[in-house]
């Protein structure tokens, strides 16, 4: 069964596109990754699957339900970790924690909930108003884990954790998989998803590229490409793994995937020169452009 299916997905910001056309289906128990840098529209999808926004266009359902029209349904069956979560400054983290959870807290007992607030290091009796960004995202974590729902999305769960915590976290996110829970997480850290998720796709410029297994992810870790010329940037962005520079007559960007298509895009276009950071391709660059790498 699916349980996330997302369905020409688009969101605009005034005249900046921050999703185009997103399309993507994660399958029940499947751990799946969503790479992308600072304002690739992470946190913007995550917060349209949990009806914080509208799209603008497209759909997107969780087990079976629209985000949209079936808002109260879906946070049945979600638990949403935030990358800067809010809690209420007036609680206490043991309050916080019963607001978050709910009923979905019945049948818990003492010690498990004992167990988490001391693997986090949380003080229950602490007030949310006394809580740092790094104690709120750890928070957030242990709501998540008490509601043990069929799904979790993870919008940079590990950014603020030290290392201890991100190792139990990991730990956690691992036990929840092998029970069967869904999980949706979004980094800008390769690091983050690779010892966890099944599939991986990068998130660049509002599109969301092809996605790839694991193995298929590190086989290849690509080429880095300087081309010289009149190239679109979302010629590009649909191509490449991630551009570092673009302007009008030049794009450099890192390339995954088959050399050939790499070489068959770049000779149709007008490419003035074209610089290919890989002294082991220079063979197959020079068949299509006459010349060394």
């Amino acid at each position: 069964m699916t349980a996330i299916v997302i369905d020409q997905l688009s969101k605009k910001y005034h005249d900046k596109t921050v999703l185009s056309d997103l399309n993507l289906q994660v399958e029940t128990g499947e751990a799946f990754g969503i790479l992308g840098g600072e304002g690739a529209g992470k946190t913007t999808l995550m917060r349209i699957l949990m009806h914080f926004m509208f799209p603008d266009s497209g759909k997107a359902e969780i087990l079976g339900h629209n985000t949209n029209t079936e808002a109260s349904a879906v946070h049945e069956q979600v638990a949403f970790v935030a990358e800067d979560p809010v809690f209420y400054d007036s609680l206490t983290v043991a309050e916080n924690i019963r607001y978050g959870t709910g009923s979905l807290l019945r049948g818990k007992t003492h010690a498990q909930r004992k167990i988490l607030l001391e693997t986090f290091a949380l003080d229950p009796k602490a007030m949310g108003w006394e809580l740092s960004r790094r104690e709120r995202a750890k928070l957030s974590v242990v709501i998540a884990l008490l509601r043990n729902p069929p799904i979790f999305l993870l919008d940079s769960p590990f950014t603020y954790l030290a290392p201890v915590e991100r190792s139990n976290l990991l730990k956690h996110l691992h036990a929840q998989k092998k029970a069967g829970s869904t999980l949706l997480l979004a980094s800008s850290r390769e690091e983050d998803l690779l010892g966890l998720c099944d599939r991986i796709a990068v998130l660049q410029d509002g599109i969301l590229h092809k996605p790839r297994s694991i193995e298929a992810h590190l086989e290849n870790q690509g080429v880095f490409v300087i081309a010289h010329g009149p190239l679109s940037h979302r010629d590009v962005a649909h191509l490449s793994y991630r551009i570092v520079v673009s302007t009008d007559n030049e794009k450099q960007f890192f390339y995954r995937g088959d050399l050939k298509r790499l070489f068959a895009f770049l000779s149709t276009n007008d490419i003035k020169r074209v610089q290919i950071l890989d002294a082991a391709d220079a063979d197959l660059y020079a068949q299509h452009f006459g010349g060394d790498a």
